[in-house]
Formats: C-alpha cells, structure tokens, sequence
C-alpha cells in the first residue's frame, strides 16, 4: 500500500507541516507518481499544506497522450493540493531564446530557468531602499 511506504520514509510523521511536489504533467512516470504521492500525502498528513508544482509540456512532445495525462493528473491534484503552480516549457524556451540567446535550449537550460523562477517564489530577498523602507526584490539576474 503506497501510504504505509510513504509513512515509513517519513518517519513517523508527526512533524511533517508541508509539502512541495515538483513533476512533469506530460506523462510516463512523472505525472501519474506525482499525483499519486501528493494524494497519499493529502491522505496521511491531513493537516500538511500540499504544493504542487507542475510543468506542462510544449506543443510539441515526446508522449502521444500528453494532453490526456494532463487533463488526468491535474484532476487528482485540485482535489490533494492546497495550491498548484503551473509552469510552461513554451515559456522558458521563449525566454532561453530571446533573452539569453540560446538557439536551441537544452532540459538543463529550462531547468536552470524554471529553478531561478522558483528561488524567487520560495525565498524572496528584502532589502533597506534609500528612504530605508523595506521593499521585495529578486535575487538573481534574469538577464545573465
């Protein structure tokens, strides 16, 4: 049973206060784990708060049924998660080519993109402006 599994790599689970899920909506493996253990978590840890963050696939992929498999676990994810942050290849393959000049831009490009986006979502920077007022501000460089 895949919740016994769960309790026993987090063990116990007494403490557990949230979760983050990160994983692929086109298919295979990803999708259908993905939405299985953020079920499971939904399950056992009740009062956890569930993230998922999900990247949907281009327009054009490697799985047939893409499309299907998204509809499918995005399905299961609105009913086991709290929030759901939904992420675009089309778009980081846009930016990779515009802003950073990169003919054809590799999963570790995107990923590096998707990860910088995601830094700035989990750990936003403060800093003391001029008026010494505390304002929000990226902590990384898109342009480079």
């Amino acid at each position: 049973m895949p919740s016994s599994l769960f309790k026993g790599i987090v063990i116990g689970g007494k403490w557990w206060t949230n979760s983050n899920s990160p994983f692929s909506l086109a298919g295979g493996t990803g999708s259908g784990l993905g939405s299985l253990l953020s079920e499971v978590v939904h399950e056992r840890f009740r009062k956890a708060a569930r993230l998922s963050i999900v990247v949907a696939a281009g327009d054009t992929g490697d799985v047939a049924v893409q499309s299907y498999n998204a509809c499918l676990s995005l399905s299961h994810l609105v009913e086991s998660s709290d929030a759901i942050v939904v992420l675009e290849n089309n778009y980081y393959i846009k930016v990779a080519k515009k802003y950073h000049k990169m003919e054809r831009p590799t999963l570790h490009d995107l990923n590096s993109l998707i990860v910088k986006d995601l830094v700035t979502l989990f750990l936003p920077c403060h800093r003391i402006t001029e008026k010494g007022s505390s304002s929000s501000s990226v902590i990384y460089d898109r342009s480079g």
